[in-house]
């Protein structure tokens, strides 16, 4: 699988001040598929203050029906830096909080099958969602 076939749809667009700078903060929606296959969903959380607060984005995917297992459905964080991109552990007060999906970090995604369908999705994101195209530019 690459970014190039991934289909994207965008959501809801939200816009806030952030609680600690007072710049504009805002959280992107949207959906991803290859063909028919519905792959997860995903925010796209980013600040005018790029070097203070990175974009963030989360991919949830997994199985999202109604009665679904949380253990069938899982978030991914990945923070996009000026280096490039880095996937986050969560922290032991998310994973607390958390009730409705299984939060991966860093030792559940890299190394295995699911590594590369994973960044071919933070890829088709980045490329592809027309409300991160000015963070290209920084």
């Amino acid at each position: 699988m690459d970014w190039q076939s991934i289909s994207l749809e965008e959501g809801e667009t939200q816009r806030t001040l952030c609680d600690c700078c007072r710049k504009t903060t805002t959280e992107a929606l949207g959906d991803l598929s290859i063909g028919t296959r519905y792959l997860g969903w995903y925010t796209a959380r980013f600040s005018e203050d790029q070097l203070e607060h990175p974009p963030l984005l989360t991919i949830y995917t997994g199985d999202w029906s109604e009665n679904a297992p949380i253990n069938s459905r899982w978030g991914i964080r990945t923070i996009w830096h000026s280096e490039g991109c880095e996937l986050l552990d969560w922290s032991q007060d998310d994973r607390n909080r958390i009730k409705s999906f299984t939060p991966l970090g860093r030792e559940d995604v890299l190394s295995t099958p699911f590594a590369a369908e994973y960044w071919a999705m933070v890829d088709a994101i980045i490329m592809k969602d027309s409300r991160l195209q000015e963070l290209h530019s920084e």
